[in-house]
């Protein structure tokens, strides 16, 4: 596992060099020489908060919104490319980037919400929720990253348009994506 960590947080901050922060990299310096020590449990915890800090520095945005007929895990999902049925199910995976992560009393905690409204061709509403899903959540170490999914049923045949809104309550701020879909 400790291996796991240790390649990800390399290649995430090889991958995203610009965002180096000083406190970062002296985190990752100091995580080097723990490393030479063996000791791997505070490599991880310092590789972990150098991520962190890196991706609290990240816009706040939707990386991935995808229509799906199963999501399994974290980028194992299976994509509709066609029209959905009368009947199926929307299910929509969602991997926002860039949240916020909050160090407090030796957890992470991170608090992302999300408003989502479906409107048909007319522009009539067939489902709108403020604050439909709320992730205030606590961890060991940061999660970075996650991914959320979404389930509505009983959407009538038609042309829809779907509004997501993310909402960063830690960083104070929100982002939005709007895609089209047809249930036939």
């Amino acid at each position: 596992m400790w291996k796991r960590v240790v390649v990800f947080s390399l290649t995430f901050l090889l991958i995203f060099p610009f965002l180096f922060s000083q406190e970062a990299e002296n985190k990752i310096l100091i995580a080097l020489d723990e490393l030479k020590k063996g000791n791997t449990e505070k490599v991880i915890e310092l590789l972990s908060e150098a991520v962190m800090e890196l991706t609290n520095k990240m816009d706040f945005q939707v990386k991935e919104i995808i229509v799906c007929s199963e999501v399994r895990d974290y980028r194992d999902y299976s994509e509709i490319t066609g029209n959905l049925k009368a009947g199926d199910t929307l299910l929509i995976y969602i991997e926002p980037e860039g949240y916020y992560v909050v160090k407090e009393n030796g957890s992470y905690k991170i608090h992302v919400s999300e408003d989502v409204s479906i409107v048909d061709e007319n522009g009539e509403s067939v489902f709108e929720k403020k604050d439909w899903i709320v992730y205030e959540r606590s961890f060991p170490t940061p999660t970075i990253p996650f991914y959320i999914t979404n389930r509505i049923s009983d959407i009538p045949a038609g042309k829809y348009k779907y509004t997501l809104t993310l909402k960063d309550h830690y960083k104070k701020t929100f982002t939005t994506e709007t895609f089209e879909f047809v249930v036939e």
